[in-house]
């Protein structure tokens, strides 16, 4: 289980980005004062801004932390760990 400040130290690590800072907003900055966010979260001609705004919370909440089977059972193996992922991806930019 990894923290969002554990999790951006990682991607930045591997992306090269050492050093990134996270700065919690309101839900209403996160879906309005931030032109990519809506921009990129708009689904079937949808802004979905506020609901990913507030998977947030339910993150830093601990939701995120429950582990089943499902994954493995989808993969048909069982899942790399998120720092194996994240490495093999920055390698393929």
């Amino acid at each position: 289980i990894y923290t969002l400040q554990e999790t951006v130290d990682i991607l930045g690590r591997y992306y090269g980005r050492d050093g990134l800072r996270i700065k919690k907003v309101s839900v209403e900055e996160y879906a309005t004062q931030h032109p990519r966010i809506r921009e990129r979260l708009t689904y079937h001609g949808k802004d979905i801004s506020r609901d990913w705004a507030t998977a947030w919370k339910a993150i830093e909440e601990g939701e995120t932390a429950v582990v089943t089977p499902t994954l493995g059972e989808l993969l048909g193996r069982e899942p790399e760990d998120f720092e194996t992922t994240t490495r093999k991806a920055a390698s393929n930019q």
